[in-house]
């Protein structure tokens, strides 16, 4: 309701004594009323004052210029004179009420109620105060007060349909749909032409979803009352929802006719044009929109997609990034943003954008599923696999998102899983051929050939034209030696689309494997009519004539080859073997230089020269090609240079063989040793999966491989490798203790502490299998057994460092920081130099209480490592317990610039500087540490405390839902949450979150105590008092809840029982 309306109707109420004719200030009074009447408010606001100069104590004529002051803005000023009329007469509750309508106007709500209530109490008996009374309340948003308000009026005047009107919105903003409806129906009852009834109760229809009924009201409103924008407009949205957008086009077109000016309208227009498919015109109806506001996020986002569907995909970009300026945490613009850059292939962009959207909602699984298909296409795969994860963790169901993550596990080599995934798929549609030829096609990559035939022979009896499954069946009866039915099913793939290349040459190979020469001839002339400038056929042609000895006509084909890429890899050397049984010797040669210019470190190439050479009689070339072969084999220098510990020259010799011979599994698998010692794991795992490639028995790479990926900390990988590792030999201790740290590290502590009960069934002595058990007991929070382990470890090997470390630390976990320093200072007395010892030594006497001794220990691992960010963190939390707040902040901020992602230092900054009152640095270093650590529930309960205390209540409870999101078991967040949410009035949602609290920790007395007096709000008093018996259960001497008690029984009429309540509470208080 606008202000001009409340103007309207109290100075009705209020200059009613002027329809008598009477006006002490000799008729100006009533000119000055005219003027105003007619919004000519300059002359109005000159003859009123005349009319107050004459009588400065005529109380109509100070609320009349209070009138003309308030419709000119001049609240202060029109306070003044409503404040003036009170002096004079404060007992009239029309100018009270005057007075609350300028308060409102001027933001000053609490006290604007305070004069419309002082009204009231004059005056109860007049339905115009309470109606306007209401209307003020409805512009305050309280809907529930202002219900009220209208049932007061009604009472004196239930005949007023403007009242009831006016309480159905009222209704309507509280969500008590069908109590609006009642109320629209009985204003309809009162005047069956008032169009916004019937508008009202259209859109309380619509929002019941009864969307055809609404129309009808909208048509009714609309004829009684064509020009009303906003029934045209809700007309529209109705008719949009129903998939009717012409008509709903129709609808806004009028609404833009009436009010050119109305933006949504325009919007809207927009909107249906694109559902039409009418994206030219839709961009023309949202310019007009941001003509009118250029800040509408919603249209520059709907701009940006009716563009992308136009294909304009930077003019696209440019509209999300306006959205996206204009508000920050626009979550849908920065997704189409992703999508557009994507699009375009910005790949590393629309990350950013995805990214920025996960922040601002990580709950969106298209934002995660569409950030996996961008790492997907950059190649990033295991990334993108997590991403699909985070999908499946909301909907396990969704079929195209294990697709998705099947073909990045693939991309990683990590068959298996990846075929579960194509399963999972499967489960959501069984008939996908796409998911199904990948699923075929991962069989293939296992070696699992034949049942890769049988899946692809699924595919082709779902969609016979499927030619994919056709070629890469071929593909796998080729690989299983059955060439004449890998030639049947290129054949059909031929069949279905003749320009494929690949079948033509397939089919060719296929064929003669089977020994149908001729025929694969054909099949390779088939490939050669499609690209006559491709090599590979020709050079493939070539190899086929050449096993079929027509010696001839492969020369012609090698010929071919060299004059479209005469650098070709192993044309002339083919060449070459082809004329040399043609007895063509020197053209042989010369075919052999040729070769050699271009791989001049080819062992067979300057072997066969020597050897035709040697036959021509030309003894000493032969020689020389025989001395090249010699330096260029270097395959037994590579082995030496690693025994020497020259380990990249070692490679460099292992990459020279493995030119000359890429399937050479040895070659491989000593690169690969060579790159595990110098640290370099990735590319000794890329090493290791060649030779499981080409020998996946090669004896001792699924342990070196396991080794490899426990260090990049791939620990699904390593424990696969380990057991592929103990199935060729089930007694390999390196083996088991590495699958041992594999559990460990997928945090499969029982699995875990198994594995190394295993190996010391029969190595009780292995001193690493004691130092696992301890870890993986630990992990489980076995602390006695866990020491007994690693004292165990320490029996075995008393100097090893790591064991007094790791012993140190579970004894921490188990609550002995007095023990822990003990094994710290073991470790230290081996390795005085070691910084770490030293600072986890610090960590444990600060526990202890040992303030001082932890300082210095902290203070003896900076100095030994400066960049420590774990010293320095340590050393501020001692200064904290000591009070030194702003050393503490120093020696956070050391931290921090040693590792500016360090989250733990980041929250701890934060609490000290909330208890210096410095809130918001505190909240910046709060922000910071969740930036840093996003999985920190503690830093986001941190954050919302804070913003809870700096009455920032919404921000707060976006804190406590991540918060609550990551650790749903921690009461202190959900507690925290039902008293942000109580301060905020939502005492339903507050029950709810104490109730979570309470499921963790039911012994919490004064939470129960807090639940109470939140049912008490809600008028639920038996359950509050229910609430406040398990608060005195716990704690019977509380003397709050007997008194709130008393009050819940008083509440309900059981007075006996509320003076007991109250008798308890006494006696407890004055104790």
């Amino acid at each position: 309701m606008k202000l001009a309306a409340l103007s309207i109707l109290i100075m009705a109420l209020v200059l009613t004594p002027l329809a008598s004719g009477e006006d002490p200030s000799g008729g100006w009074l009533g000119k000055a009323i005219s003027f105003y009447s007619n919004e000519s408010y300059d002359l109005a606001l000159l003859y009123v004052n005349k009319s107050l100069d004459i009588d400065p104590a005529y109380p109509d004529a100070w609320n009349l210029k209070g009138y003309i002051l308030s419709d000119l803005g001049r609240f202060g000023e029109a306070l003044i004179c409503f404040n003036r009329s009170l002096e004079i007469d404060p007992q009239d509750p029309y100018i009270w009420y005057s007075k609350g309508f300028v308060l409102y106007g001027m933001g000053i709500d609490e006290e604007a109620m305070e004069a419309y209530d002082r009204a009231i109490e004059l005056n109860s008996s007049d339905p115009d105060l309470w109606r306007a009374r209401g209307l003020a309340l409805y512009s305050l948003g309280r809907y529930d007060e202002a219900v009220d308000s209208y049932d007061e009026a009604l009472v004196l005047d239930p005949a007023e349909g403007e009242v009831w009107y006016q309480k159905g919105l009222a209704l309507l903003g509280m969500g008590s749909y069908d109590k609006a409806l009642e109320c629209y129906d009985l204003a309809i009852i009162i005047d069956e032409e008032d169009a916004a009834s019937w508008h009202g109760k259209g859109f309380t229809l619509y929002s019941l979803g009864r969307v055809e009924e609404a129309i009808d009201c909208y048509d009714r409103a609309i004829d009684i009352d064509p020009s009303i924008t906003d029934v045209w407009y809700n007309k529209g949205i109705a008719l949009g929802s129903l998939g009717r957008h012409e008509e709903a086009f129709e609808c806004y077109d009028a609404a833009v006719e009436i009010d050119p000016l109305y933006h949504p309208a325009w919007f809207n227009k927009g909107l249906a044009l694109y559902s039409l498919g009418r994206a030219e015109e839709a961009i023309a109806c949202y310019d007009r929109a941001i003509d009118i506001d250029p800040n509408l996020v919603a249209v520059w986002n709907n701009k940006g997609n009716a563009l992308y569907t136009l294909d304009r995909f930077e003019e696209a970009l440019e509209c999300y990034r306006r959205a996206v300026e204009i508000d920050p945490d626009y979550s849908n613009a920065w997704y189409n943003l992703g999508v557009v850059l994507h699009r375009l292939g910005r790949g590393e962009d629309a990350l950013e954008a995805y990214d920025r959207l996960i922040e601002i909602d990580p709950s969106r699984q298209d934002v995660w599923y569409n950030r996996g298909l961008a790492l997907y296409s950059l190649g990033r795969y295991d990334e993108a696999a997590a991403c699909y994860d985070h999908v499946l963790e909301m909907d396990p169901g969704d079929g195209e998102v294990w697709y998705n993550k099947g073909l990045a596990l693939g991309r990683l080599g990590r068959f298996e899983e990846a075929l579960g995934c194509y399963d999972e798929a499967l489960k959501a549609d069984p008939e996908q051929p796409d998911v199904m030829n990948n699923r075929c096609n991962t069989l293939y990559a296992l070696g699992r050939y034949n049942d890769s035939v049988g899946c692809y022979d699924e595919v082709i009896g779902i969609d016979l034209g499927y030619e994919n499954a056709w070629y890469n069946r071929g593909v796998a009866l080729y690989k299983l030696e059955r060439y004449q039915e890998a030639a049947t099913s290129y054949g059909e793939a031929i069949a279905l689309n003749g320009s494929r290349i690949d079948a033509w040459h397939g089919m060719g190979e296929a064929l003669a494997s089977a020994g149908r020469y001729d025929e694969a001839v054909e099949s390779y002339d088939g490939a050669i009519a499609l690209d006559p400038g491709d090599p590979t056929v020709w050079y493939n042609r070539g190899l086929l004539l050449y096993n079929a000895s027509r010696l001839e006509e492969a020369v012609e084909s090698y010929d071919e080859v060299i004059e479209l890429d005469p650098s070709y890899e192993g044309v002339w050397k083919l060449k070459g073997l082809a004329l040399y049984d043609l007895g063509r010797f020197e053209e042989a040669i010369d075919c052999y230089d040729e070769a050699l210019e271009i791989s001049p470190s080819d062992v067979s190439l300057w072997y066969n020269k020597g050897g035709l050479l040697f036959g021509l009689g030309r003894y000493d070339e032969a020689i020389e090609c025989y001395d090249r072969v010699i330096e260029i084999d270097r395959y037994e220098k590579g082995d030496a240079l690693y025994l020497l510990g020259r380990y990249d020259e070692a490679i460099e010799c292992y990459d020279k063989v493995i030119e000359v011979s890429p399937l050479e599994a040895k070659a491989w698998y000593q690169k690969g040793l060579a790159h595990q010692i110098l640290g370099e794991y990735e590319r000794s795992a890329e090493c290791y999966d060649r030779v499981f490639e080409l020998d996946p028995s090669y004896e001792g790479v699924s342990l070196k491989r396991g080794l490899v990926l426990l260090k990049l900390g791939d620990y699904d990988g390593a424990l696969a490798s380990y057991d592929l590792a103990l199935q060729e030999d089930s007694r390999d201790l390196e083996a088991a203790r590495g699958r041992g740290e594999a559990l460990l590290g997928l945090e499969r502590f029982e699995e875990a502490v198994a594995s190394f009960d295993r190996i010391l069934a029969n190595a009780s002595e292995d001193g690493g299998a004691w130092h696992g058990r301890g870890q993986a007991l630990a992990g489980l929070q076995r602390y006695d057994e866990a020491i007994e382990s690693y004292d165990r470890a320490i029996a075995i090997n008393t100097s090893e460092k790591i064991l007094w470390i790791g012993r140190g630390a579970v004894l921490e976990e188990a609550g002995r920081s007095g023990d822990a320093v003990a094994s710290y200072d073991r470790a230290i007395a081996l390795d005085q130099e070691d910084p770490e010892a030293w600072s986890v030594r610090g960590r444990a006497l600060a526990k202890a209480g040992r303030l001082e001794d932890a300082a210095s220990s902290y203070d003896r691992a900076i100095a030994l490592d400066p960049s420590s960010a774990e010293a320095w963190r340590g050393k501020g939390t001692v200064f904290e317990a000591q009070g030194l707040a702003e050393e503490a902040i120093e020696c956070f901020d050391a931290a921090l610039a040693a590792n500016p992602a360090d989250a733990e230092a980041w929250r701890l900054k934060g609490q000290v500087l909330e208890g210096l009152g410095r809130k918001e640095e505190a909240l910046e270093s709060y922000e910071r540490a969740s930036e840093a650590d996003p999985s920190s529930a503690e830093a986001w309960k941190k954050e919302g405390d804070l913003l809870s205390g700096m009455k920032r209540y919404s921000e707060a409870l976006d804190s406590y839902a991540t918060a609550a999101e990551i650790d749903p078991t921690d009461g202190a967040v959900w507690r925290s949450r039902g008293s942000v949410l109580q301060s905020l009035g939502r005492l339903e949602e507050a029950v709810e979150s104490y109730d979570r609290a309470l499921a963790i920790d039911p012994g919490d007395a004064d939470l129960w105590y807090i639940r109470g007096t939140a049912l008490d709000g809600l008028q639920r008093h038996e359950e509050a008092i229910e609430s406040y018996d398990r608060a005195l259960a716990i704690n019977p001497g509380d003397a709050r809840s007997w008194n709130r008690k008393g009050d819940a029984f008083y509440k309900l009429g059981q007075h006996r029982k509320a003076v007991e309540c109250y008798d308890k509470f006494i006696e407890l208080s004055s104790g």
